[in-house]
Parts: C-alpha cells; sequence; structure tokens
C-alpha cells in the first residue's frame, strides 16, 4: 500500500508520539514491585528489603530473608531508598535515542518513496540512536545511583503523614492503608 506523500509528516508524527507513550508507559498488568528500602531504626538496628505497605503508623517490608517485617513510624530515624537504576535508565535511553535515531534514519535517506535504502537508513539509525541511547543512560543510572534520604524524627508530627503518603506511591501496594 502507497501512502501519499504529503500525509507522511502526520503519520509519522502520529506513529511517533503512540509509539513514545506506549514504550515509556509502566505496564498496568503483572506483579508490582516495592522500592528497595533502607529503615534505620531509633536503636540503631537497620532492616533492608522491599516495601510492601505504607499504613498510618507502620511500614511493612518485605525482608531479604524473605518475612514480612512490620514497623511502627515512632521507631524509624530514616529510611533511604534508591532514586536510579542502570537498567531503568539504559532501557529508557534505549527507547527515546532509538526513536530519534530512526527519524534521523529515515530524514538522511533524503528520498521521499519507500525505497529499500530509505528502510535500511531508517534501522540502521534506530540501532545506533538506541545503542547510544543504552550506553548513556545505563551509564547516567549507573554513576548517578543517589540514594534519597527521608529523615521521619525530624518532621514535625503533623508532616509525618504527608511523608509516609508520599512513600506510599512508591510501595507494591500503593495508597496508605
Amino acid at each position: 500500500m502507497k501512502i501519499p506523500n504529503k500525509g507522511r509528516p502526520a503519520i509519522w508524527a502520529a506513529l511517533g508520539v503512540s509509539v513514545f507513550v506506549l514504550l515509556t508507559a509502566r505496564p498496568a498488568a503483572g506483579k508490582r514491585q516495592g522500592i528497595a528500602v533502607t529503615v534505620n531504626q531509633t536503636d540503631g538496628s537497620r532492616i533492608r528489603g522491599e516495601l510492601i505497605a505504607v499504613r498510618a503508623g507502620s511500614l511493612v517490608i518485605q525482608d531479604e530473608e524473605g518475612p514480612f517485617v512490620f514497623i511502627d513510624v515512632a521507631d524509624i530515624k530514616f529510611i533511604e531508598k534508591a532514586k536510579k537504576s542502570a537498567l531503568l535508565g539504559a532501557t529508557n535511553g534505549f527507547i527515546r535515542f532509538g526513536f530519534i535515531g530512526l527519524i534521523v534514519g529515515d530524514l538522511a535517506a533524503g528520498s521521499k518513496a519507500a525505497t529499500p535504502e530509505r528502510r535500511t537508513r531508517a534501522i540502521l539509525g534506530c540501532l545506533a540512536g538506541g545503542l547510544f541511547g543504552a550506553v548513556t543512560g545505563g551509564l547516567k543510572g549507573v554513576l548517578t545511583k543517589e540514594i534519597e534520604t527521608i529523615e521521619i524524627q525530624r518532621y514535625p508530627p503533623e508532616k509525618i503523614g504527608s511523608a509516609m503518603e508520599r512513600l506510599s506511591r512508591e510501595a507494591r501496594i500503593r495508597g496508605l492503608s
């Protein structure tokens, strides 16, 4: 099927936006993972694991050994959570730069007709852009793997609820229970 030349920019734009949204959106299906956290308690102990749920007065964490641990907010000194991951950075870089490479490779071919050379350049541009994006995104994820610290003890009692609500967005079970 041959597409008229005058409609191609609109088709490319619509295709580009839809592919970008589909590939960068988080999938709704499947098991949701909570973020990895380290909870430092007022008695000096540390608990590492996955954040399962945030309740009004406590956190539910699945410890690295497997059992669920319930921690009262009053016993928490601070919580550490990682902000970036190398895999996420590489995936986002591959998708975004791969799409840009596809467009640049297609435009570099210069021909308005759908020729094998144009397709080859578009595919090579996509792969080159995706490879560049994966490497730079992965490096950024590794090099900027920052730890965000939420110091619960420093919050006034009326602000602890809002801090817990923000944290609950990153738990396996979202929202305050």
